[in-house]
C-alpha cells in the first residue's frame, strides 16, 4: 500500500500518518517518550477492538505493532485476483456470535458459507471411501461431543483420543467404517481443528469450547473488512516490536527499539505463542499462576497452502475433502473459490503430526501432487501461497488450544489484570471461544470495559 504524503507538518507532532484506506498507520519519528491513556501492544483484532472502544470514548489510545501491517493472525491478501484469508477465514456460528453486532453497525456483509460435512468426500490412503462411509464420517463430525465423552469416562481420563475411542464404540461402529470415522475425528477435528496430536489434547478443553450455531459465514472481501473498520481513525504505529512492559501503580513504560512509551495503562494482546518464547519482558513479571498458565496452553500449529487455478475443474459435489491416513501431509482440502472470487483450492498442513518433513517451499508442490493422487489430471496453479505462522516470531502458532495438564481455569487466570496498570488480551483469554476472532473481539471489548472501570 502506498502512503498518501504527511498529513501533519514535521513541526506539529512527532507522528508520520500515513492513510491506508480508512486506517490510520502511525510512523513515530522521535525516540522520546510519549505519554498516552492506553498503549495497546498488537494490533490484532482484540487490539483494534480495545482501541476503538477506547477511542470512541475520548482516550489517548496508541497501538503498538510488531508486523509492518495490521490483522495479527488475519490476513487478506490477492492471490492473481482472489481475495483470501491466510489466517482466520470463517465466522463460525453466526446465530449468537458476538461478530454479529460489529459487522451490523459497520454495514460489513457477510454470508452463508458452508456447514462442515456438506458435499464432503472422504478418502482414506490415497482411495476414496463409499458414500455410507463418508456419510457415517460426516455425521460423527457433527454428532461428537467432548462433554459426552467426558462425562462417559469420567474424571480420571482427558485424553481427545480416549474420547474418540469411546465414541466409535458407543455408536456401535465396527471394522473400517469405525477406522475411518477414528481416523477423521482424532487427525481432522483433532490435530486438524483443535490442536496438535490427539494424544495431547484435553478432552474437558475441547469440552469447554462452545459452539454457535449456524454454521459458518464469510465476510465480502475476506477479514480486511472488519480489521480496517476497526482501524478506522486509530494511533498504529506498525514496525515496532515490543521488547521490555514496566508497569506499577503510577502506570506502564513500554520500550521498542525505536524509542519508549509511558501511559496510564497497557493492554497487550500478543499471541499465546509469543507469550509462551518469553517476549515481551515484564517487569514486574506475570504472577506465579499466569506464568505457569502460559506454559500450561499450547499453541497450535497449522498452515494453509493456498492454489489459486484457471478453471474450477474439480467436482462440484466436493466442497471439501479429508485426507485420512497416509502421511497426513495434507488433512484437509477446502473449495474456497465462492469466497475468493475466483477458483481456489485450500489445503491445510499441520507439519507436527505430519509423518514426514518437507520444506516450505515443497508444500505447494507437494499439495497438487497430492490432489492429483485423488482427482487425476489436474493442472498446475497459476498461484500459490503458503504460510508459515509457526515459525513467525509476532504469532509463533496458529491459535491457542488446552493440552492435556491445562483447562480453562488457566486461560481465565490469563484474562484476569496482570497489575493495577497491566492487562492480557487475545483469544487464548476467553476460555468458552478460543482460537476464534470472535473470541479476540470479546477480549478487546472486555479490556476497554476494565480500563474504564479502574480510572
Amino acid at each position: 500500500m502506498l502512503a498518501l504524503g504527511w498529513l501533519l507538518s514535521a513541526n506539529a507532532s512527532p507522528y508520520r500518518l500515513l492513510h491506508y484506506g480508512d486506517v490510520l498507520n502511525i510512523k513515530r519519528r522521535s525516540s522520546l517518550a510519549m505519554k498516552h491513556d492506553v498503549i495497546v501492544v498488537g494490533a490484532g483484532v482484540a487490539g483494534l477492538t480495545v482501541a476503538r472502544e477506547l477511542h470512541r470514548l475520548g482516550k489517548d489510545v496508541v497501538v503498538l505493532e510488531a508486523r509492518d501491517r495490521i490483522g495479527g493472525r488475519t490476513h487478506t491478501v490477492d492471490i492473481a485476483g482472489a481475495k483470501v484469508d491466510l489466517g482466520g477465514a470463517w465466522l463460525h456460528g453466526p446465530i449468537g456470535n458476538p461478530l454479529m453486532d460489529i459487522l451490523a453497525l459497520e454495514g460489513i456483509e457477510h454470508r452463508a458459507d458452508c456447514v462442515w460435512g456438506h458435499n464432503q468426500g472422504v478418502a482414506l490412503d490415497g482411495r476414496w471411501v463409499s458414500a455410507e462411509q463418508a456419510v457415517t464420517v460426516s455425521a460423527s463430525l457433527h454428532d461428537f461431543d467432548p462433554a459426552e465423552a467426558a462425562d462417559a469416562l469420567g474424571p480420571g481420563e482427558d485424553v481427545y483420543s480416549r474420547g474418540v475411542e469411546w465414541y466409535v464404540n458407543s455408536r456401535n461402529l465396527t471394522g473400517s467404517t469405525a477406522e475411518i470415522t477414528a481416523d477423521a475425528l482424532n487427525w481432522v477435528m483433532g490435530a486438524g481443528v483443535t490442536g496438535d496430536h490427539p494424544d495431547n489434547i484435553s478432552l474437558r478443553g475441547s469440552a469447554l469450547y462452545n459452539l454457535h450455531d449456524g454454521g459458518n459465514d464469510v465476510l465480502i472481501g475476506g477479514y480486511r473488512a472488519l480489521v480496517e473498520r476497526l482501524a478506522r481513525n486509530i494511533k498504529v504505529r506498525t514496525s515496532t516490536p515490543v521488547t521490555v512492559i514496566r508497569h506499577g501503580r503510577d502506570g506502564v513504560a513500554v520500550t521498542t527499539d525505536s524509542g519508549d512509551f509511558r501511559a496510564g495503562h497497557a493492554i497487550v494482546t500478543v499471541p499465546l505463542g509469543v507469550l509462551k518464547s518469553g517476549s515481551p519482558i515484564f517487569n514486574p513479571a506475570l504472577s506465579g499462576h499466569q506464568r505457569l498458565a502460559i506454559e500450561r496452553l499450547g499453541m497450535k500449529r497449522l498452515e494453509k497452502v493456498v492454489l489459486r487455478f484457471e478453471d474450477r475443474f474439480w467436482p462440484v459435489d466436493h466442497r471439501n475433502f479429508l485426507n485420512l491416513g497416509g502421511d497426513r501431509m495434507f488433512l484437509e482440502f477446502v473449495d474456497m473459490s465462492d469466497p475468493a472470487g475466483a477458483p481456489c483450492m485450500v489445503a491445510f498442513h499441520n507439519p507436527e503430526v505430519a509423518t514426514r518433513r518437507i520444506s516450505l517451499e515443497e508444500l505447494a508442490d507437494a499439495a497438487v501432487d497430492t490432489m492429483r493422487s485423488l482427482l487425476g489430471a489436474v493442472p498446475d496453479p497459476i498461484a500459490a501461497m503458503t504460510t508459515d505462522w509457526g515459525n513467525n516470531p509476532f504469532s509463533a502458532g496458529a491459535y491457542s488450544y488446552i493440552p492435556v495438564g491445562a483447562s480453562g481455569a488457566d486461560m481465565d487466570a490469563l484474562a484476569e489484570p496482570s497489575s493495577d496498570t497491566l492487562l492480557l488480551a487475545g483469544e487464548h483469554t476467553v476460555s468458552r471461544y478460543y482460537g476464534t476472532v470472535h473470541a479476540a473481539f470479546l477480549s478487546g471489548r472486555r479490556a476497554a470495559e476494565w480500563v474504564v472501570a479502574t480510572k
